[in-house]
């Protein structure tokens, strides 16, 4: 699996298992992208472009091997919080670019990252 070695937490049990299969970061391209929509994922690719052309072909195989046939929540916030861990954990972006980036406020992703390391405190002792 593509995902066992990523271990960062998205904040949605869904987001997290799909992760374990397709990786992290096409999970979070997943959530971004289909935030707040219940998806479908069909067996056959050809039935559902926007899916590949949002995590690639490889992921999008991953998940219609395990997932074909049923739909998944996406949720909202997971994929605002997903979104805005990755870009901090990729580095070089301040808390003010990542909130223009995603069209959402600072103060916001402030409170986001504040909230993992608050999580990650007590594993640290």
């Amino acid at each position: 699996m593509t995902g066992a070695s990523e271990a960062i937490s998205t904040g949605s049990r869904v987001l997290d298992d799909v992760a374990e299969v397709i990786g992290l970061s096409a999970a979070v391209k997943l959530s971004w992208r289909f935030r707040g929509q219940d998806i479908y994922i069909p067996k056959n690719l050809d039935r559902a472009p926007e899916i590949v052309e949002a995590i690639g072909r490889e992921a999008a195989e991953q998940l219609a091997d395990l997932y074909g046939g049923i739909r998944i929540a996406v949720p909202q916030r997971a994929g605002i919080r997903a979104m805005v861990l990755h870009l901090s954990r990729q580095g070089g972006k301040t808390n003010r670019q990542i909130a223009n980036e995603l069209g959402i406020g600072e103060r916001r992703v402030y409170r986001i990252l504040q909230q993992a390391d608050d999580r990650q405190l007590p594993l640290a002792l």
